[in-house]
């Protein structure tokens, strides 16, 4: 029975927000002075059976609210305390196996719908965004829908799709929200031009040595319907992009390494270590 409520509590913390929510969880007050010497009171009191116990509660907690589980408290207790108590249970494993799993396929589907409401949402802003980018001073659009404006020109050589790059750069959220930058990393990165976003390898093999210039990538050339850990679903990126220096295939010491940044395309088999 305590097997079959861990089971169960596990599984409701499972299903989290959908991958790249909008949503930021709201920053907690901080705490005062005596607020504090009032929590290390409280904890310096509880033995370590009872630290453990409280630790186990927010946590489940804090996921159950994460996920957005609605749960009726007194009814969690009983059955917390029926299952460790050893007591007989209103229901029986079965029958509270198949509700998890009837409860589960429907916070699924709502997860489901909201991620779809979120792409839309997302598709409509971007519509409208470059479609007022496009009519700004130097922008220069595309026809794979790719925006781009130069902000410094070099006088290199440019990449080929299997040369590798060295660039410095940084991304953003049509918000300006930062997700990305070579600047908080302390290094530029290095890339298989067609190993990154279908975005930045049709922009980098325009690029010349030297150019620095400002992308405005919609998310089919970007991560399309999926999202990245802060990146929700279906988000355009803008990224400002100095290409520093290319490396030709035939003497790049390892042009399949995509490097640490989070443009690698996520359908290439590679490890690179995104956010």
């Amino acid at each position: 029975m305590k097997k079959m409520l861990l089971c169960i509590m596990l599984g409701m913390l499972a299903i989290g927000p959908a991958v790249g929510s909008d949503e930021k969880p709201a920053e907690p007050p901080a705490p005062d002075q005596a607020q504090n010497a009032e929590k290390a009171a409280a904890v310096n009191a509880m033995s370590e059976i009872q630290k453990v116990s409280y630790s186990l509660g927010a946590q489940w907690g804090g996921g159950l609210k994460k996920a957005k589980v609605d749960v009726d408290l007194p009814h969690l207790i009983q059955g917390l305390q029926d299952a460790m108590g050893d007591k007989e249970t209103l229901m029986s494993d079965a029958e509270m196996k198949q509700i998890m799993i009837t409860f589960q396929q429907s916070m699924m589907l709502k997860r489901q719908e909201e991620q779809k409401r979120q792409i839309e949402e997302n598709k409509a802003e971007q519509t409208a965004f470059l479609e007022e980018n496009a009519k700004k001073e130097g922008v220069v659009t595309l026809p794979s829908g790719l925006q781009y404006k130069v902000l410094t020109s070099g006088n290199g050589k440019s990449p080929t799709v299997k040369d590798t790059v060295k660039v410095n750069y940084r991304g953003t959220l049509p918000d300006g929200a930062e997700f990305d930058s070579t600047e908080k990393r302390g290094m530029p990165g290095e890339f298989q031009v067609g190993r990154v976003i279908a975005g930045w390898t049709e922009a980098l093999q325009l690029m010349k040595e030297g150019d620095k210039w400002q992308l405005f990538i919609p998310s089919e050339l970007a991560y399309k319907d999926t999202g990245r850990p802060n990146i929700p679903p279906g988000k355009m990126l803008i990224y400002e992009v100095e290409l520093l220096e290319v490396i030709p295939a035939e003497t790049a010491e390892n042009p399949a390494t995509p490097g640490t940044a989070i443009i690698p395309n996520p359908t290439a088999n590679t490890s690179g270590q995104g956010k």
